[in-house]
């Protein structure tokens, strides 16, 4: 996960009432862990009917997607981490 997952989870967990901060980690977890070995199967059976090259392809243009739908909300472009001088106050 490495720095991304550093900072969303960092980010989430700031924006998470304190309340329901459990079940909000679960289901990050979930679907950033979890969720992974479930797509193993279909990749590998995509692989064997078109190939490698298009399935990768096709891989690269989905994350794409996702950074362009992340990039265009106003929540995840202003998203900020408290300043040390409000987390002691």
């Amino acid at each position: 996960m490495g720095v991304f997952g550093s900072l969303d989870n960092a980010l989430i967990q700031t924006a998470a009432d304190s309340s329901y901060l459990g079940r909000v980690t679960f289901v990050v977890m979930l679907t950033m862990v979890g969720l992974a070995p479930l797509s193993y199967p279909l990749v590998g059976a995509a692989v064997g009917v078109w190939g490698a090259a298009p399935v990768f392809l096709g891989c690269g243009i989905f994350a794409s997607l996702g950074v362009v739908i992340a990039l265009a909300s106003d929540a995840v472009r202003h998203a900020e981490l408290p300043r040390q001088s409000q987390l002691t106050t």
